[in-house]
């Protein structure tokens, strides 16, 4: 059976604009700063502060992609059975939060994720969603993450791939 491949982390961007948007912003406030404090104001510690925030913003998403490309990927294919998803919105500090889980299964295998988190693989946080459902066949090369808090496995998705009509 052909597929057409909607997502394949591969191909991707090794990091997103996005992820680097608030700790480059927080970098050039950070300066500007500096440039107007005295020399022993705690200037270095600003600066501390900045480079490890601007380092793990770039080294974790860079070093999650590369784990997940570095790991032998399983195979499921069929069709998605048992899928749901679920919006809500969490009032924190007076701001509403956004949050968007969807669930599927594939032959015995469950796929779930949250859709506004920025992670590597497929979390189908893309503007033009693929509307899923039960009965559409798809083939998906994921790659299954134990968790540490608990004994589920969540499986990563790497190559997502919907069979042609």
């Amino acid at each position: 059976m052909p597929y057409t491949t909607i997502y394949d982390l591969a191909a991707q961007p090794v990091l997103n604009w996005r992820s680097l948007v608030l700790p480059l912003a927080l970098a050039v406030a950070a300066s500007i700063i500096a440039c107007f404090t005295r020399q022993n104001a705690g200037r270095y510690g600003l600066f501390a502060f900045v480079f490890i925030t601007v380092l793990v913003s770039v080294v974790m998403p860079y070093w999650d992609r590369y784990q997940l490309l570095h790991k032998e990927p399983r195979l499921a294919e069929g069709v998605i059975t048992n899928h749901w998803e679920k919006e809500w919105t969490k009032q924190v500090n007076g701001k509403k939060q956004w949050y968007s889980y969807e669930s599927f299964q594939v032959n015995t295998v469950t796929f779930g994720y949250f859709r506004n988190v920025v992670m590597a693989g497929f979390h189908h946080e893309e503007m033009a969603k693929i509307p899923l459902h039960d009965g559409l066949a798809v083939r998906i090369h994921y790659v299954p993450e134990q968790q540490m808090d608990e004994s589920s496995v969540l499986n990563r998705i790497v190559k997502f791939e919907l069979a042609k009509p």
